[in-house]
């Protein structure tokens, strides 16, 4: 049997609205599918943190839970993308944007390696737009299946 990688993206921001409930792709379980890259040509889809929680539980060190790169998060969102089992795809450019009808300002994303299991998480990259900035990449290079 082959082990399943995938790769997550976990859009954490220090953002705050009212909203009725949380947005089914809170967690890491629940995570927005988005298939086997390449992709191709991408449909603009908006999304929201509005309403999302803080994912615990996916680290048995509480702390590892936020991602390196700021120390402290409110809401996060989770994404995502395996790479071909065939290995045809190793090295990808992943751009994440702040955009819509109501975008986040200096908004955090982090690109993790794993599964959705106590410790199976590791992190790849981590990264904070700068003020006013809107888009953040990932430089994603040798992912295997």
């Amino acid at each position: 049997m082959i082990k399943r990688i995938f790769y997550i993206f976990s859009f954490l921001f220090t953002f705050s609205q009212i909203q009725s409930q949380a947005p089914i792709y809170d967690e890491c379980s629940t995570a927005i599918q988005l298939g086997i890259a390449p992709f191709g040509t991408c449909t603009t889809t908006e999304y929201t943190n509005v309403q999302a929680t803080l994912s615990s539980g996916l680290f048995s060190v509480p702390a590892d839970n936020i991602p390196t790169c700021w120390g402290s998060v409110d809401h996060d969102v989770w994404f995502e993308f395996q790479a071909p089992i065939d290995g045809s795809y190793v090295d990808f450019e992943v751009t994440v944007t702040s955009a819509g009808s109501n975008p986040i300002g200096q908004f955090k994303a982090a690109l993790y390696r794993g599964e959705c299991l106590v410790d199976e998480l590791a992190e790849l990259d981590c990264q904070v737009a700068g003020a006013g900035e809107t888009e953040i990449t990932f430089d994603a290079s040798g992912l295997t299946p």
